[in-house]
């Protein structure tokens, strides 16, 4: 009997799925962020973004004040909080 590792083809799947998982969920939070956020001159709310690098998703904005912001007023973490149902049905949890 020949026993074939098939490991680094399940985890590429695996990797692959994932990284396709998070691209199709960034722009729900992304957009509930933008929603959500406190919207003074609109530069906070233009500037939140997605970057999806391998299995790993990043929410936020390069502005300089915006971790104050969301210090004092989140809008990222309760974006990714009203997301949440979103999230499991994309990764059918």
């Amino acid at each position: 009997m020949k026993i074939t590792d098939n490991t680094n083809a399940v985890l590429g799947e695996v990797n692959r799925r994932t990284s396709a998982g998070l691209k199709e969920i960034a722009p729900i939070v992304v957009n509930t962020a933008k929603r959500d956020v406190v919207v003074v001159s609109g530069d906070l709310q233009d500037s939140i973004t997605a970057e999806v690098e391998g299995n790993k998703l990043t929410v936020g904005s390069p502005l300089p004040y915006a971790p104050k912001i969301e210090m004092d007023k989140p809008f990222l973490r309760p974006a990714l909080e009203k997301t949440r149902a979103e999230i499991k049905r994309v990764f059918k949890i």
